[in-house]
Protein backbone atom coordinates (compact mmCIF):
# COMPACT_ATOMS: atom_id res chain seq x y z
CA UNK A 1 0.00 0.00 0.00
CA UNK A 2 1.27 3.78 -1.13
CA UNK A 3 0.11 6.61 0.28
CA UNK A 4 0.64 9.89 -1.53
CA UNK A 5 0.98 13.63 -0.20
CA UNK A 6 1.91 16.46 -2.26
CA UNK A 7 2.57 14.04 -4.87
CA UNK A 8 5.20 12.15 -3.19
CA UNK A 9 4.67 8.68 -2.32
CA UNK A 10 5.58 6.87 0.68
CA UNK A 11 6.00 3.14 1.14
CA UNK A 12 6.26 2.95 4.73
CA UNK A 13 2.26 3.98 5.03
CA UNK A 14 0.39 0.63 5.85
CA UNK A 15 2.95 -0.49 7.88
CA UNK A 16 3.07 -2.08 11.03
CA UNK A 17 5.60 0.22 12.65
CA UNK A 18 3.82 3.43 15.14
CA UNK A 19 6.07 6.42 14.76
CA UNK A 20 6.70 9.00 17.70
CA UNK A 21 8.59 11.80 16.66
CA UNK A 22 9.57 15.99 17.63
CA UNK A 23 8.49 17.67 14.32
CA UNK A 24 9.99 21.18 16.02
CA UNK A 25 13.36 21.75 16.42
CA UNK A 26 15.37 21.42 19.37
CA UNK A 27 16.60 24.29 21.17
CA UNK A 28 14.02 26.82 23.13
CA UNK A 29 10.31 27.61 22.49
CA UNK A 30 7.10 28.57 23.90
CA UNK A 31 5.80 25.49 22.10
CA UNK A 32 6.72 22.13 20.63
CA UNK A 33 4.89 19.79 18.32
CA UNK A 34 5.46 15.85 18.76
CA UNK A 35 3.42 13.48 15.49
CA UNK A 36 2.27 10.14 16.49
CA UNK A 37 1.91 8.08 13.20
CA UNK A 38 0.78 4.36 12.95
CA UNK A 39 -1.88 1.91 13.84
CA UNK A 40 -1.34 2.51 17.45
CA UNK A 41 -0.94 6.39 17.38
CA UNK A 42 -5.10 6.52 18.77
CA UNK A 43 -4.01 4.20 21.60
CA UNK A 44 -0.63 5.90 22.51
CA UNK A 45 -2.48 9.26 22.76
CA UNK A 46 -5.37 7.76 24.90
CA UNK A 47 -2.64 6.10 27.10
CA UNK A 48 -0.82 9.59 27.75
CA UNK A 49 -4.12 11.54 27.58
CA UNK A 50 -6.14 9.90 30.62
CA UNK A 51 -8.60 7.96 28.00
CA UNK A 52 -9.71 10.69 25.84
CA UNK A 53 -11.13 9.41 22.63
CA UNK A 54 -9.78 10.78 19.28
CA UNK A 55 -11.78 9.25 16.42
CA UNK A 56 -13.01 12.08 15.04
CA UNK A 57 -11.75 13.37 11.80
CA UNK A 58 -9.29 16.53 12.03
CA UNK A 59 -10.71 17.34 15.60
CA UNK A 60 -8.97 19.76 17.79
CA UNK A 61 -9.04 19.13 21.43
CA UNK A 62 -7.78 20.47 24.30
CA UNK A 63 -6.37 17.70 26.87
CA UNK A 64 -4.29 16.95 30.18
CA UNK A 65 -1.14 14.88 29.41
CA UNK A 66 -0.41 12.71 32.32
CA UNK A 67 2.62 9.98 33.02
CA UNK A 68 2.73 6.64 33.79
CA UNK A 69 1.72 7.07 36.92
CA UNK A 70 -1.23 9.53 36.26
CA UNK A 71 1.00 12.90 37.64
CA UNK A 72 0.14 15.79 35.54
CA UNK A 73 2.39 16.70 32.94
CA UNK A 74 1.05 19.42 30.75
CA UNK A 75 -1.87 20.87 29.24
CA UNK A 76 -1.68 21.40 25.48
CA UNK A 77 -4.15 20.70 22.27
CA UNK A 78 -3.97 16.92 20.50
CA UNK A 79 -5.41 17.18 16.69
CA UNK A 80 -6.64 13.82 15.22
CA UNK A 81 -5.71 12.93 11.93
CA UNK A 82 -7.71 9.57 11.65
CA UNK A 83 -6.49 7.06 8.62
CA UNK A 84 -7.33 7.27 5.63
CA UNK A 85 -7.15 11.24 5.90
CA UNK A 86 -4.40 11.80 7.27
CA UNK A 87 -0.55 12.75 5.94
CA UNK A 88 0.56 9.56 5.96
CA UNK A 89 -2.65 7.72 4.87
CA UNK A 90 -2.26 5.83 8.52
CA UNK A 91 -4.30 6.92 11.86
CA UNK A 92 -1.72 10.09 13.14
CA UNK A 93 -2.41 12.58 15.89
CA UNK A 94 -0.38 16.12 16.38
CA UNK A 95 0.42 16.88 20.10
Amino acid sequence: MKASSNGLSSDLAGGSDTIVARATPAGRGALALIRVSGPKALTCAQHVCGGEVFADVWKVSLTTMRDAKGDVLDRGVVVSYPKPRSYTGEDMLEI
